[in-house]
């Protein structure tokens, strides 16, 4: 968690103990300056987690990405210049929301 504070180069190096402390403690950091929440990403809900960790299932968040390719696809339409991540991604949630496959991550 410190490592990922440090490079994102948000926080002043003396306050990144204190928002890792939070963020590990409560799922959040909040200041007058800064919010900042625990996502997790995976392929079901974990029960086990605190309330204030935001999760999403992958179907969901590819749900969201193909619906914001959808509803912007004129201005998503050129996307040759992506990196392969988001190329993938976009591959990913036409393919997954037009019924072309069943995707287990």
């Amino acid at each position: 968690m410190h490592r990922v504070l440090y490079a994102l180069g948000a926080f002043p190096k003396d306050i990144v103990p204190k928002v890792a402390e939070a963020l590990y403690h409560n799922g959040y950091y909040n200041d007058q300056q800064f919010r900042v929440r625990l996502f997790a990403i995976g392929s079901e809900k974990n029960k086990q987690l605190q309330e204030t960790v935001v999760q999403l299932t992958w179907e969901e968040l590819l749900d969201f990405i193909y619906n914001r390719f959808s509803e912007y696809r004129a201005q998503k339409a050129q996307n040759e210049q992506w990196d392969k991540d988001g190329g993938l991604l976009y591959q990913l949630s036409l393919r997954l929301f037009r019924g072309m496959i069943l995707l287990k991550l």
